[in-house]
């Protein structure tokens, strides 16, 4: 678990992935660019199935975004934060 001024950031359980998924379900339906592919039902179902495979990092409580980084493939699969502009999104990079 890791510290800063106002965030912790920490490694996902599954019982983080309905908090995930709700922050992904909001982004596609505030962004016209992101078409929907899935409900949060399922966006929560792939989330939890990809917690146990892959580095998946939360930040702050309650969850305001998360990182699932693959190390099979040295990619991030999903980069995700319901505060836009306050430097989550780097906090998580980092």
């Amino acid at each position: 678990m890791i510290h800063n001024e106002i965030y912790t950031l920490r490694r996902a359980t599954i019982d983080d992935a309905s908090a995930c998924a709700l922050i992904v379900d909001d982004w596609i339906e505030k962004t016209v660019e992101m078409p929907r592919l899935f409900d949060k039902h399922k966006l929560t179902e792939m989330i939890r199935n990809a917690i146990p495979l892959r580095e998946v990092w939360v930040i702050g409580q309650p969850i305001n975004g998360y990182i699932s980084y693959n190390p099979d493939l040295l990619q991030i699969s999903a980069l995700y934060v319901n505060k836009r502009g306050e430097g989550i999104g780097k906090i998580l990079l980092d």
